[in-house]
Order: structure tokens, then C-alpha cells, then sequence
């Protein structure tokens, strides 16, 4: 119960600020209201898993200033044994958002591509740069400062300096260099580079994706084929167990956006209670059941339930329309991409316990990823969206 209750602490220290954010009008809270509840309650659940990634990641930051491993319960003083519920709660809340992440990706990709079937790349390519980029390039400077106040490695060169900014702007492609011997590779971001670039790989692979799909008449079909032979090609052991679950998670993601379009009538049933009860259970017994292994290739249809329900408009009873998860939602990826930093900082200068030290660092991360999302990341999405007009013929769909 100790750990459950530090849980919910967690919680509330992270929800805080965009608590007090949603009682004053702003650009975030204007940027977190949609006229389609389907779409507000997955800005609210893209919210909730931002934050379940930071405090998946405190324990881990904790440990490794501490006993300089990145691990979940060694001499942390705060979990115990390998059976330990709450722990195995807590492992689940890192790899449970990713393939969230993934659904939603593709779900948001999948609508819009087969609502006009097909995509505009150019335009595509453009607005996906201006999301994606200034905030990682703003996290890249943030973590040149924090490595030069932490001490730089002993005798670094102009080379080093270079390779370590090549290494990161490969987003993830390439394990990158550690420019401090405080934290290894990419532990100064709790290590969370490794999933842009399975994002940068749906991005090069959804043209011809959505056009392969667009060529069938039985759309949902082609997908399903697609979704079993992934499955079956890995059981054969051709391709390993993660990558097929996370890109059965895209693809699920476009499986949902198909069947929201072919069959409108199935969302009546999606968003009914006993499905939602039945879309909270089978999350369950996946997290209880897999326990420690992160990425099973039965998690990803056991995880599916439960995101086309909230697509399809179900608010897990009533959790996600609680407004401050909308902001925290609005402001995901600042998060996702800050909290390690903050972390960092404060178990490395403060020497703070555990949890005085976590619910500081939640605090911190929550407010400046306002500020992140306000003054970096808004701008460019502003920019990008003006770019259809660029992209796009007179009269045509975007």
C-alpha cells in the first residue's frame, strides 16, 4: 500500500500545475478543447502516459545516481523482491504508454490518410519535421548545458564535441554518446531516444502503407491479413518479438482508424460500460500476466481493446475528462522528452531522497513543458498547419 500511495503522490505532484493552468484561458488550454470527444479523450490519455513514462523513469533515475544501475529494484529501499506487485505496476507503466504512443500514431495517421485516400507526402514530411524537431533540438542544447555543469569527459576534443551532436540527431537510429561520464548514452533523457526512431520509421513506411491499404476494397481485411502475418512471422522467429509488437501497435492504431470509418455504428458499442470493464481486464491480466516482459507479442491485441474504446469516445469512467490530463496531453512530448533531464538535475545536485526528489522533479517537468509547448513547440505546429496552402492545389483536401 506504501508504494500505491506514493503513486498517487506522484500523480498529483506531475497534474499540479496543468491543474492550475486549466482555471486560466491560454493557448494550452485553448489547444486542449476538441469538438470530438474521441479526439479529447486521447489528448487525455496520451497525457496520462506521458506522465506514467516519468514515473516509471524515477525509480531507474534514482537508482542509477545512486547505485549506478539503471534498473528497477536494485538498493533502491523502496521495492523489494521480483514478485512485488506494485513493482511489476510500475514496469508496466513504461512499456504499456510507448505502445499507446504507437496506437495513437497510427490511429491519427490511418483516419486522415483513408478519409482522403491517401496522403499529400510533401506536406506530410513537413508538418511531421516541424512537430517532431524543435523541441528534440531544444532537449539537444538543454543536455549540452547540463553535460558542461555535470563536468565533461576527461580531454574533450572538437571531434567528440561532434560526434556526440551527430550521435544525438540521428534521433535514436544510433545509440547516442554520452557527453558526460556522470550518465551513459542517452540515460541523461532516461533513455527514451530509441523510440523516435521507431516513430521516424512509421513515418517513412505510411505512404506506402495507407497506399498499399487504399488499393483493397475490404480495407479492414487487408489489415487484419497484415496484423497475423507480423504475428506469425515472428512466432517463426524471422523478425524479434519487440519490433513485431510495436508495429503491431501502429498497426492496430490504423485498424481502429478503418473500423471507425466502414463500421460508425460498432463506437455504440465500444463506449458501452460492460466493453470498457472488459477493455480494463484485459489490460489487467495482460500487466499481471506478462509482469517484467515489456514487449510480448500478445500484449499489443490485449492492450487494443482499450485504446479503440477510448477512440471510439469511452472516458474510462469518467478519468479522461478530467482537464488537467487534457493539457498534460496538449504537452506530452515536452514531457516524454524532458522529465530524464529534470531528473538528472535534481538527484545529481540535490541529494534529495527518493520521493521528496521525485515529486520536486514531477513539479518542474510539468511546468516547463508548458513553457516548452507554449513558446517551442506551438510556434512551429502553428507554422506548419499555415503550410497547407503551400503544399496543397486550390481546392483540394489537405
Amino acid at each position: 500500500m506504501y508504494a500505491l500511495a506514493a503513486y498517487l503522490l506522484f500523480m498529483a505532484a506531475a497534474l499540479l500545475p496543468f491543474w492550475l493552468a486549466s482555471y486560466k484561458k491560454s493557448t494550452l488550454l485553448a489547444d486542449s478543447e476538441y469538438r470530438d470527444p474521441g479526439s479529447n479523450h486521447i489528448n487525455a490519455l496520451r497525457g496520462l502516459a506521458a506522465l506514467l513514462v516519468a514515473l516509471h523513469h524515477s525509480v531507474f533515475a534514482y537508482n542509477y545516481y545512486h547505485q549506478g544501475s539503471w534498473s528497477l529494484s536494485e538498493g533502491n529501499h523502496f521495492f523489494s523482491t521480483e514478485n512485488d506487485y506494485p513493482l511489476i505496476l510500475l514496469a508496466s507503466f513504461g512499456y504499456v504508454p510507448v505502445m499507446l504512443f504507437f496506437m495513437i500514431t497510427g490511429y491519427l495517421f490511418g483516419n486522415h490518410g483513408i478519409k482522403n485516400n491517401g496522403i499529400n507526402i510533401p506536406l506530410f514530411y513537413y508538418k511531421r519535421f516541424a512537430r517532431i524537431v524543435p523541441q528534440y533540438l531544444f532537449v539537444l542544447v538543454a543536455v549540452l548545458f547540463v553535460s558542461f555543469a555535470m563536468g565533461l569527459k576527461p580531454s574533450t576534443t572538437l571531434t567528440e564535441i561532434l560526434r556526440f551532436i551527430v550521435s544525438w540527431l540521428t534521433f535514436g537510429f544510433v545509440e547516442p554518446v554520452s557527453f558526460t561520464p556522470v550518465y551513459r548514452g542517452s540515460l541523461i533523457v532516461a533513455g527514451v531516444i530509441w523510440t523516435l526512431a521507431y516513430e521516424w520509421m512509421f513515418y517513412l513506411a505510411f505512404p506506402a502503407i495507407i497506399a498499399f491499404i487504399c488499393l483493397f476494397r475490404n480495407k479492414v481485411a487487408c489489415l487484419a491479413v497484415a496484423i497475423i502475418t507480423i504475428a506469425a512471422v515472428c512466432k517463426l522467429g524471422v523478425i524479434n518479438e519487440k519490433n513485431a509488437t510495436l508495429a503491431l501497435c501502429f498497426g492496430f492504431g490504423i485498424l481502429a482508424a478503418l473500423l471507425h470509418e466502414y463500421y460508425p455504428a460498432l463506437k455504440r458499442v465500444l463506449v458501452n460500460k460492460l466493453f470498457v470493464l472488459f477493455a480494463i481486464a484485459s489490460l489487467v491480466i495482460m500487466v499481471w500476466g506478462l509482469k517484467y516482459k515489456a514487449y510480448s507479442i500478445y500484449s499489443a491485441p490485449m492492450l487494443f481493446p482499450l485504446f479503440i474504446s477510448v477512440a471510439s469516445g469511452a472516458s474510462l469512467l469518467g478519468l479522461l475528462t478530467f482537464m488537467p490530463l487534457r493539457l498534460a496531453g496538449t504537452a506530452s512530448y515536452s514531457i516524454y522528452l524532458l522529465h530524464g533531464v529534470v531528473y538528472a538535475c535534481i538527484f545529481t545536485w540535490t541529494h534529495l531522497s527518493f520521493i521528496p526528489g521525485v515529486i520536486i522533479s514531477l513539479l518542474i517537468t510539468a511546468s516547463v513543458s508548458m513553457l516548452t509547448y507554449r513558446w517551442v513547440e506551438r510556434p512551429f505546429i502553428k507554422q506548419s498547419k499555415k503550410a497547407v496552402y503551400t503544399f496543397t492545389p486550390a481546392n483540394a483536401k489537405e
